[in-house]
């Protein structure tokens, strides 16, 4: 555990169980937000008579549900990152050009974190939704990111977040994963091969910040069945590696 975790507020630990139990399950009644959270009733109903007043929560008849004031936060923080608005063009484009989902991640406290996407109407995406965390050794991406942090940083995050097998193929020792970023840091790509979801190949190559601008990555991602041979190794990876470099030099200049 890390040393700013040794001292957790209970009451605003239960506030957001609470919001986050119910952006998944919601609308609940309290007796059901009581167990899924193993809170009190009592305890329960204060903490959403607090959040409907703040207004992340509302009421409907014996129900509560989420707001979506958290969304118009998470917007305002978006656009205000320069990564973002630099590379969201760039996103669009890519997609057009290799035909499949295209991400955009940074890392905030040893996870990745998707602040962007791109896909095609009728093309896979990931089960996911921006703003959510990802183990960044189970992805192209994550490990685009980790090739640009010291072994020490990387030590850390290891230590603190494991290594979760997500498939049969997902990194989950510190030698192999050392391995893949040492090829990472010579090539300035990585690849994920069915690691994090089954028969889903991706490419991520990282992206430089400078002193105020956080790093990041930039990835496609796609079936196994698409994302193949001299296609996925040679004219996909190449249309990130260029895009990435775009990137990184117009954030560097700003």
């Amino acid at each position: 555990m890390a040393p700013d975790d040794h001292y957790p507020v209970k009451a605003t630990k239960t506030s957001f169980e609470l919001l986050e139990v119910l952006t998944v399950d919601g609308p609940l009644g309290v007796t059901a937000l009581a167990s899924k959270t193993d809170v009190s009733k009592g305890t329960v109903y204060n903490h959403l008579s607090t959040l409907r007043m703040l207004g992340y929560v509302k009421k409907t008849g014996d129900t509560y549900d989420v707001t979506f004031r958290t969304l118009a936060m998470g917007e305002r923080m978006r656009e205000r990152t320069t990564l973002y608005k630099t590379a969201r063009p760039y996103l669009n484009n890519l997609t057009k050009t290799a035909g499949e989902y295209t991400g955009l991640y940074i890392e905030e406290e040893g996870r990745g974190i998707r602040i962007s996407h791109a896909v095609e109407s009728d093309h896979w995406s990931p089960p996911m939704v921006d703003g959510e965390r990802i183990e960044l050794h189970a992805t192209a991406a994550g490990k685009a990111i980790l090739s640009l942090m010291p072994d020490d940083r990387i030590d850390t995050i290891i230590e603190r977040r494991g290594l979760e097998a997500f498939t049969e193929e997902t990194i989950t020792t510190r030698e192999a994963l050392y391995q893949q970023l040492r090829k990472i840091r010579d090539d300035g790509v990585a690849f994920s091969r069915s690691e994090r979801f089954n028969t889903i190949n991706a490419v991520a190559a990282p992206i430089r910040g400078n002193e105020t601008v956080q790093y990041g990555a930039i990835s496609v991602a796609g079936s196994a069945e698409v994302l193949k041979g001299r296609h996925f190794a040679e004219d996909v990876t190449g249309q990130v590696l260029s895009t990435a470099k775009r990137i990184e030099i117009e954030v560097q200049s700003s």
